[in-house]
């Protein structure tokens, strides 16, 4: 392999699957240390949630709320769309399905980031990562 040649196939995909393997993990460690903790993915397990039970998840009222909230305290304003990307992970608990949602998106950040060479990676190391 010449300095230049982009990242094989198979090594992009391993890297990938590591880097989506820490980054769910990370998710169930920021459960355990946070228990209360919320975050904006949230929003969207709950408004699939509210979709599979017939729900319109744009009115899903918290008993004590003074108008539309979400269960978490906070509106949904995500587009519907956005909510049928994240339907396959409703059935889960939340913290699972953060952990996956989390694990699938830095895994195929990771591989399309390798696409020419691995130095792009450095930047899921950063703090808006």
């Amino acid at each position: 392999m010449t300095p230049d040649a982009p990242p094989r196939r198979s090594r992009r995909l391993l890297a990938a699957i590591a880097i989506a393997a820490i980054a769910g993990g990370y998710w169930y460690y920021a459960a355990w240390a946070n228990p209360g903790g919320v975050s904006d993915f949230d929003q969207l397990w709950a408004g699939a949630r509210a979709l599979l039970a017939g729900e319109n998840p744009y009115e899903v009222v918290r008993e004590g709320a003074p108008g539309p909230v979400g269960p978490f305290g906070f509106n949904l304003y995500y587009p519907l769309p956005t909510l049928l990307a994240v339907l396959p992970l409703a059935w889960l608990p939340i913290v699972p399905a953060r952990a996956v949602f989390c694990a699938f998106s830095f895994g195929v950040l990771a591989y399309l980031l390798t696409r020419r060479a691995w130095y792009p990676l450095a930047g899921l190391a950063s703090g808006a990562g």
